[in-house]
């Protein structure tokens, strides 16, 4: 007995020590081959923590862990975490690895996060997998690593946050607490398995509008499994979304290159008042205590065989809302009598077949009916439609009805409405076969919100609608401050509409104001934030606010306008008249004249968006007479190039050409800047610039404190931002006098200021020995520095140059004039000498006066 005791004891021991070594020996083994079937799968930055084996937790299968696993993306999605998993573990047979082939029984995944992102080209950061390899080629095998099979008993994930954020459709979704527990042999030939799948939160939002926030869904079914002719059955089972309890039945069958399929869905609860959670909450507020009356029905039976679009199962589904009403607590009226019927059928076959009729939809505010209808058939070959809109809506009563919280609304709709017709009637704009006519009225209309505290106003409007032809007759319209009066027709609206089509359109746009300021506050107030959706690394994201302002490609349209006044920052632009002709996203301005500073403005070129991330300005500017001051304190580059324009007075005039591109805030990117032109001013005033300080210190004189400039005449050009100014000649003070030189991109200048000075004041200046009669010499004034921080000087050299025969001659004649005084001086010492008893005193005079003689 004891030996049988020692010999299991012995046995358990094995098993223990097997038990903490089967871990050990196969660690390096299937860590290997997880990093090399990853590494053959993706191409991205896949890392992680730790890497475990355990063999007590899942016995009698080894459990492989992987800790705070990380894909983060390549190249354009460079450092944006595509997924996070704080704990991935697979159950794999302890025999299969014994056999080297490794057999996966259950795969948990806890804490992850997944972040799908697609850009605004449509490139996505979740297409990281590699391409399939060249199998034409001969590769060399490696034979580190196993076959991996799939065996499955358990798929667990718990605790999955997953977002997604679509640019091209301004598109946001956040799943928020996934749970999935799927159990069941997935390996058999007849299984069954449980489903369990529960979401704490489900936000959708689209263009802005939130159509879903914190929707919850629970799904738990039974579903019967013939894995050998992989044949589904789901019994037992019961969805229920944000309220809404759904039930479906049936069954799935595939095989070869078929699915055979029969499936009926149909809603558990009939109350109107369950359907809430589906309207978008930017409609439906406060409703808490909300009352809700009438039913619903909402069913689905697809029957049949999926083989491609031409071979479909059977539709039938219908939704429906029967006498249904809306009513507030705390307001006093209602949504009365609201009425839907929508059904969608296909007999079986074409997906063409589809047919999709809203049969009614219909419901009434403050005893006004509103009535719409649509049928669509043949979707996929030539959708052919027909729609009709007839109605009244009170805005007035609206307020009565619905919680506006700080908006206000007001007016009255009215709206009669009959299309029909075929995409591609649409697409030749064969407007004969198509139908559209009708008008839609507004009526004192008028609109505030906290976003648009100004409100707006619509006295009166009339759409005319053809089917070629959108009439404005006419359209006036206040926004704050601003008023627009549109007149003028727009063609081919139902191609733009409906198939992506180029809208054209002749139109006058008149006012009588424009506050542009209070217009743009409205996009700069627009603080909306993006909910966070993730702890972990996120993209790197451009959080730059552009004011780009893009024309559409798809517009073609000829403006011609007459406004009166516009005030845009400090500027009060009158008389704005002229044509924009729009198309191919380039805006090309005709003859625009306006009146600015004084002076008028004309301009004719091209604002160009083809490539909005480089817009760009092609143009031909025509100035007269504008007020100098004003019109530097009014636009930053002015100022930015040529700040000493802030302390002029004058009228200037130039006719020049810019090409530039615009940056983000469509200020002129300064490096790409070329151009040129003329420029001329019959008198220009400066006083108190730092260029006239700067020159009185160097030419120790006040008298160019105050400096008028007249018969001001010459070019320029602009190359890469740098500025070139071709020698001007001038009058200053009645003298005439040169302005010319660059300043860099850099903001360095180099200017040379050609000044006439007379004798005196260069002699005084100088301190050179030169004649003081005759005429003016041109003295050259360097300007160098930065432009908000000058250096002046005296060009000496150039000076020197210019009058240095001049001061050899007055040299010499000084020369002459001093051995005259000096050899007076010997004369009269000598006669001292005869004359004077004496004798030393006399004779040391005498040696003096010869030795200075001599000297000199």
């Amino acid at each position: 007995m004891k030996k049988v005791l020692k010999g299991i004891g012995i046995t358990l021991l094995v098993i223990v020590v097997l038990l903490f070594l089967v871990p050990v020996l196969f660690s390096g083994t299937i860590e290997k081959m997880v990093k090399k079937t990853v590494n053959e799968m993706v191409d991205a930055k896949v890392d992680y923590k730790d890497f475990s084996l355990s063999i007590f937790s899942s016995f009698p299968d080894l459990r492989a862990s992987i800790e705070e696993v990380s894909v983060i993306g390549k190249g354009k999605f460079d450092g944006d975490t595509l997924a996070y998993v704080g704990l991935l573990a697979a159950d794999i047979d302890l025999a299969s690895i014994l056999s080297g082939n490794y057999t996966v029984n259950a795969v948990i995944v806890d804490n992850s996060v997944i972040r799908g992102i697609v850009a605004a080209d449509s490139t996505a950061n979740w297409n990281i997998y590699k391409s399939e390899p060249d199998t034409t080629k001969e590769e060399k095998k490696d034979t580190t690593a196993s076959a991996l099979n799939l065996n499955l008993d358990l798929v667990a994930i718990h605790n999955a946050d997953i977002a997604y954020i679509d640019s091209t459709s301004a598109m946001k979704a956040h799943i928020k607490g996934l749970n999935l527990d799927l159990n069941g042999k997935m390996s058999g030939n007849i299984t069954t398995l449980k489903l369990l799948l529960a979401i704490a939160g489900i936000d959708v939002e689209m263009q802005k509008i939130r159509y879903l926030k914190d929707a919850t869904l629970d799904f738990d079914a039974l579903i019967e499994a013939d894995l050998a002719n992989q044949k589904y059955s789901f019994s037992k089972n019961e969805l229920n979304f944000a309220g809404i309890s759904l039930s479906f039945d049936g069954n799935v069958a595939m095989k070869d290159s078929i699915t055979a399929v029969d499936l009926k869905l149909k809603a558990n609860e009939t109350s109107f008042k369950t359907l809430l959670a589906l309207i978008p909450e930017s409609i439906m507020k406060d409703v808490e205590g909300l009352k809700m009356d009438g039913t619903f029905e909402l069913y689905a039976d697809v029957k049949g065989d999926y083989i491609d679009m031409e071979h479909i199962p059977a539709i039938d589904a219908a939704f429906r809302v029967n006498n249904g009403l809306i009513k507030y607590p705390a307001l006093p009226k209602s949504i009365n009598d609201i009425n839907i019927a929508v059904e969608v059928k296909n007999p079986s076959g074409s997906a063409d077949l589809t047919t999709v009729d809203v049969n009614k939809f219909h419901f009434e505010l403050a005893n006004n009916p509103f009535d719409a209808s649509l049928n669509l058939k043949t979707p996929i070959s030539n959708a052919t439609f027909k729609a009709n809109v007839d109605g009244i809506i009170d805005l007035n009563s609206l307020k009565d009805a619905l919680p506006l919280d700080s908006m206000t609304i007001a007016g009255i709709i009215n709206a009669h409405i009959n299309v029909a017709s075929d995409m591609k009637a649409i697409e030749k704009q064969e407007y004969e076969k198509m139908k559209a006519e009708g008008n839609i009225g507004l009526t004192d209309f008028n609109f505030t919100s906290k976003d648009l505290p100004m409100g707006v106003n619509i006295s009166k409007a009339n759409l005319n609608v053809t089917p070629a032809v959108v009439n404005l007759n006419p359209l006036n319209v206040k926004v704050g401050k601003s008023d627009f009066a549109v007149t003028g027709k727009i063609n081919d609206y139902l191609p733009y509409t409906l198939s992506d089509g180029t809208l054209k359109g002749v139109v006058t746009l008149a006012s009588n104001n424009i506050d542009a300021n209070e217009l743009m506050s409205l996009s700069a107030s627009d603080t909306t934030k993006v909910a966070k959706v993730e702890e972990k690394p996120a993209a790197k994201v451009d959080t730059t606010v552009s004011s780009v302002v893009e024309i559409p490609k798809n517009i073609d349209l000829a403006l011609t306008t007459n406004i009166k006044k516009v005030l845009y920052d400090k500027l009060n632009i009158e008389n704005i008249r002229g044509g924009v002709y729009v198309k191919n996203a380039v805006a090309d301005l005709k003859d625009l004249k306006f009146d600015l500073c004084k002076g008028t403005i004309g301009l004719n070129g091209a604002y160009n968006t083809k490539d909005i991330k480089d817009p760009k300005v092609d143009m031909n500017i025509d100035i007269k007479n504008i007020d100098i001051n004003a019109l530097t304190n009014s636009f930053s580059v002015v100022d930015s190039m040529l700040p000493i324009a802030k302390s002029a007075n004058g009228n200037i005039s130039a006719a020049f050409k810019l090409k530039t591109s615009l940056d983000k805030t469509m200020s002129p990117v300064q490096k790409t800047m070329y151009g040129g032109g003329s420029f001329s001013s019959q008198s220009i005033a400066l006083r108190g610039s730092d260029f006239q300080k700067k020159l009185g210190q160097a030419l120790a004189t006040n008298k160019y404190d105050d400096l008028t400039v007249k018969d001001v005449k010459g070019s320029f050009t602009i190359e890469e931002g740098n500025l070139v100014i071709a020698p001007i000649p001038m009058n200053i003070q009645g003298k005439k006098a040169t302005f010319g030189g660059k300043q860099g991109l850099d903001k360095k200048m180099d200017y040379v200021f050609s000044v006439p000075f007379t004798r005196a004041e260069v002699a005084e200046m100088t301190k050179l020995p030169m004649k003081m009669e005759g005429a003016d010499i041109p003295v050259g004034i360097k300007i160098g520095g930065m432009i908000n921080n000058p250096s002046v000087g005296l060009d000496l050299d150039g000076l020197k140059s210019a009058v240095g025969d001049e001061m050899k001659a007055v040299a010499e004649q000084k020369k002459e004039e001093a051995k005259e005084i000096l050899k007076e001086s010997a004369v009269d010492a000598v006669k001292e000498l005869r004359e004077s008893g004496n004798a030393k005193d006399a004779a040391k005079k005498a040696k003096d006066a010869l030795g200075g003689l001599f000297k000199r």
